[in-house]
């Protein structure tokens, strides 16, 4: 399948806020710095990601020509997206978010987040086209059929359009905040993948209704877990994370990286498409969205991997080597482990698929998860001893580093 997506939805633009309390542990007085403004918003971030990838990434958006609606299709262009159907009219719409990073009374991270629209207003502005007469439009006049259509916000024009690009084969993938009554259903009906957090949507019920879709429901520390086409949950494990700084965009970078893979999987969209195969995407998505979380704002991983300041898991990224060293199916990004004897504990990525390894080494790979699975501590001098001779240049070395995220202490 051709990499091709739009995305109707919430582009907003983020105003990123650092607070420091030069008289800690009082909270006041403090000082704001903003460290980033940029476009933002779930469809934003996910256009916004999947352009940097390499994707055809076509945004539709009536926003405002305010400054602030102007500087979000601008900073839509500059990660790459194609803007032919992002508009700036008076009569559009702009949201502000401002997200404030600071510290409650125990010296905990918050995020507080106030949205508001050009202007000073305090309410968010959204514009989608009208179903009576915009969106059919917009189909009629649509030169190529996406191979993902991508919205995120049920809206009429956008179930018009889902409908439209689905009946003519584009796989259609909904992001809904929450599922509140007819109108999030009838967005379910009209497409093919719909994910959402257990946060917002905690009672997955309604997924029973349905046999032709796959659903994804994120749970934070607790992993994830999806149902495909009738089936039974799968739950896989949460991937370990290191320095947490910014949670926001980990759930954008889930989907944009999980559509990345999905589409490198499956070539006949969701019809032939097995539970092991969204497994491994979903793999690939979690481990990605692990890393997201380590750098400010929801596009900074991007900034990072720009800047060429980046652990080895961004570079691989922005080297597109997105493929297993051992059978070009599965990532694994992990940190170079030390030298020399340090101890170390280990955590084993449940997405990891034996099979993707030569069969020489399956039965040192089984023993290797149960020892890491245990989490139990001892170094790497035992570990090789325990499971093979180290040879230079062999691919020892990378299976521990395919298997383990060294966490020392």
């Amino acid at each position: 399948m051709k990499k091709t997506i739009i995305g109707s939805g919430n582009y907003n633009l983020d105003t990123i806020v650092v607070r420091d309390y030069p008289e800690w542990p009082r909270l006041r007085p403090f000082t704001d710095s903003v460290v980033r403004e940029e476009v933002g918003g779930t469809c934003g971030n996910v256009m916004s990601i999947l352009a940097w990838l390499d994707w055809d990434a076509k945004p539709l958006a009536c926003l405002d020509d305010s400054p602030e609606g102007l500087k979000v299709a601008a900073d839509l262009k500059r990660f790459g997206c194609d803007c032919r159907h992002v508009t700036n009219l008076p009569g559009g719409g702009t949201t502000l978010l401002r997200c404030t990073h600071k510290k409650d009374a125990e010296g905990r991270h918050v995020m507080s987040v106030r949205a508001g629209s050009p202007g000073g207003s305090r309410f968010p502005r959204r514009r989608y086209l009208r179903a009576r007469d915009e969106a059919p439009a917009f189909l009629e006049a649509l030169e190529e059929v996406p191979a993902v259509f991508f919205f995120d916000d049920p809206a009429a024009g956008n179930r018009l359009i889902a409908k439209g690009l689905r009946e003519r084969g584009s796989l259609v993938y909904f992001e809904p905040s929450r599922m509140a009554g007819g109108v999030d259903l009838e967005a379910v009906r009209v497409s093919d993948i719909i994910k959402f957090s257990e946060e917002n949507v905690p009672d997955v019920a309604f997924a029973d209704a349905f046999d032709d879709k796959l659903f994804i429901q994120t749970m934070g520390a607790n992993g994830v877990r999806f149902k495909l086409a009738g089936h039974d949950w799968v739950r896989l494990l949460a991937v370990p994370s290191g320095n947490v700084v910014d949670t926001e965009g980990a759930g954008d970078w889930t989907t944009a990286i999980f559509l990345d893979q999905f589409l490198a999987e499956s070539r006949n969209g969701l019809e032939s498409v097995s539970e092991e195969e969204v497994e491994r995407a979903l793999t690939v998505a979690q481990t990605v969205a692990a890393q997201s979380v380590s750098f400010i704002s929801s596009l900074g991983m991007i900034h990072e991997a720009e800047a060429e300041m980046v652990p080895d898991a961004l570079e691989l990224i922005g080297r597109k080597e997105v493929r297993s060293i051992f059978s070009g199916t599965l990532v694994r990004f992990v940190h170079e482990l030390p030298e020399g004897d340090a101890q170390l504990s280990g955590a084993y990525s449940d997405g990891l698929n034996l099979v993707d390894f030569d069969e020489d080494c399956e039965d040192d790979i089984q023993q290797m998860f149960c020892r890491l699975r245990s989490g139990e501590r001892y170094s790497l001098e035992d570990f090789y001893a325990d499971f093979g001779a180290y040879e230079k240049d062999s691919a020892f070395p990378k299976m521990i580093a395919a298997l383990m995220r060294d966490r020392a202490e």
